[in-house]
């Protein structure tokens, strides 16, 4: 049985299995722990190519660093650019949840924010306040 409290690094993953990946993943960890979740981790985590599919994306979950990290969604926007997969990624705060990147970015005034108490719509502007995301 594989136990992780949480998610391996990104930079070690993307060094070893998407080398042009790399700095775009350094960019990230400036703002957080970037950590790969999903198939890509399964597989890399256990060796074996059957959890991801070619075209399996990258689920990612970026545990933020406290304060503001304005350039977190530029960090994310030239990673998902310069992959060749769709980026799945949450940015994440202790005791707060998680919220999915692209929704931060959208503009909507509300946006749905996962946490161990459940999910709930909160304003936009209060879940980029509490990630640091401005």
């Amino acid at each position: 049985m594989v136990s992780i409290e949480r998610p391996p690094h990104l930079t070690g993953w993307t060094h070893e299995f998407f080398p042009g990946l790399a700095t775009a993943a350094s960019a990230l960890a400036l703002h957080g722990r970037p950590g790969i979740v999903g198939s890509r981790m399964w597989q890399w985590l256990t060796g074996l190519p059957s959890y991801a599919r070619e075209d399996s994306d990258i689920d990612l979950v970026i545990d933020m660093l406290p304060g503001p990290q304005a350039g977190v969604m530029q960090a994310l926007e030239e990673f998902a650019d310069r992959s060749s997969l769709h980026v799945d990624a949450e940015l994440s705060a202790p005791e707060w949840g998680e919220a999915h990147w692209r929704e931060l970015a959208s503009g909507s005034p509300s946006i749905m924010v996962k946490s161990l108490g459940g999910v709930r719509l909160v304003a936009r502007a209060e879940a980029c306040a509490a990630l640091g995301v401005l």
